[in-house]
């Protein structure tokens, strides 16, 4: 029922702890909605926003949801957007809290021009296609279409650090806090594989090796729950469940529907499921 009530196209979906799926909408719009176990919505409120935006993230140990877009189609880079808007529950309620006066309380890391400037010349230069946060410290990590991985501290404000880690862009970040001492780092680019990375080290140095198996490029690799499990979709829409310990894959699951166009995948951990959408959605039970 929610798909369908839908006119404009998915660009980006995120789900929050308390469960409210956000998502982005080629209309220049981002609704929120609340989503229970039956699968179905309530759209909480519609946000227009004054340029399109094509991601939308909820940072749960920050507290904040972000959007990601151009200040307008002539602009050469990329911004972070915190959304003016919060979510309560009460009770079995969702009460839906925002200021009606804008719809972002602020823009992150716009590029200085002043070359005496700690974040000078490391702006977004391309789409930014994936943030996740760091716990251990806490941080977070971007994906850009310029094909770097950037860390920053989003509270400060500041750049730590820029690395090329793709030949091309970078699509999808996924962390487990879980794995090695300090966590496990997944991410995709444009290739048929996927890049692991530990974070105890800098990502330079830090290499894990890849999980190879796909034959398209892979659109996305997301841990399941707090395992050594990750799931990963390609351009055809073939989905993997892999052993991220043993280099494994474990799965794999070719599609019974045609023309799909795939964007993501989605993990939702409180009913252990997850879906990959883009002109459809598709919900999975992983089993392992």
């Amino acid at each position: 029922d929610l798909v369908k009530s839908l006119t404009f196209s998915i660009l980006s979906m995120c789900l929050s702890p308390i469960n409210i799926l956000a998502l982005c909408l080629s209309s220049n719009k981002i609704c929120f909605f609340s989503f229970g176990l039956d699968l179905k919505g309530q759209c909480l409120y519609e946000m227009p926003t004054s340029s399109l935006q094509k991601r939308v993230w909820y940072l749960k140990e920050h507290g904040v949801w972000l959007s990601s877009g151009r200040k307008s189609e002539n602009d050469k880079f990329y911004y972070l957007y915190e959304l003016d808007v919060d979510f309560e529950k009460n009770g079995n309620k969702i009460e839906c809290l925002y200021n009606k006066g804008h719809w972002h309380r602020s823009v992150f890391f716009e590029n200085p021009t002043d070359p005496n400037n700690p974040n000078y010349n490391k702006g977004h230069q391309d789409e930014i296609l994936d943030v996740i946060e760091i716990t251990k410290p806490l941080l977070i990590l971007t994906a850009c279409m310029d094909g770097k991985i950037r860390l920053f501290n989003l509270n400060d404000k500041e750049y730590l650090k820029v690395w090329n880690t793709h030949e091309g862009g970078v699509r999808t970040l996924a962390y487990n806090p879980n794995i090695e001492s300090n966590g496990l780092i997944l991410s995709t680019g444009f290739e048929y594989h996927i890049n692991m990375f530990a974070t105890d080290l800098s990502i330079d140095d830090a290499y894990k090796g890849k999980l190879e198996g796909h034959y398209a490029p892979v659109v996305c690799a997301k841990f399941l729950a707090d395992s050594y499990m990750c799931a990963s979709v390609d351009e055809e829409a073939v989905v993997k469940i892999w052993d991220t310990k043993q280099h494994q894959c474990l799965q794999s699951i070719a599609p019974d529907k045609k023309n799909l166009v795939i964007n993501r995948l989605l993990y939702i951990k409180r009913y252990n499921r997850f879906v990959i959408y883009g002109n459809k959605m598709i919900f999975y039970d992983p089993k392992y």
